[in-house]
């Protein structure tokens, strides 16, 4: 069951989980991804993490990171949004329980 909800506007904003996740509080209270002038061009949720892609290519995730899937190097819990190491041109992204997945401009996929 998806545990997320995101709202993109001039800002973006996520809310939801279970009460004892450290990730985003349970409830309708959203938390607030910071201010950036780089617009989203798309956000994805898996069960536990979330990622967003930036108009010019670049990804950023936070969530749970048990299996490494916010892809920064690390397994390390990020409650703010974090940049995808070595990864530029994606268009879309694709988010499991524990996985990730990016569609690249050239249509070739990294996991």
């Amino acid at each position: 069951m998806r545990r997320f909800v995101c709202i993109v506007g001039l800002s973006v904003g996520c809310a939801g989980g279970p009460a004892a996740s450290p990730v985003a509080p349970a409830g309708p209270a959203p938390t607030r991804v910071p201010d950036d002038p780089r617009t989203p061009a798309h956000i994805a949720s898996g069960d536990y993490h979330s990622c967003l892609v930036r108009a010019g290519g670049s990804v950023e995730c936070w969530g749970r990171n048990h299996e490494g899937q916010l892809g920064d190097g690390t397994t390390e819990v990020r409650t703010a949004p974090v940049a995808v190491a070595g990864l530029s041109g994606v268009v879309r992204v694709a988010l499991g329980a524990n996985s990730s997945c990016a569609l690249l401009a050239d249509r070739s996929v990294q996991c």
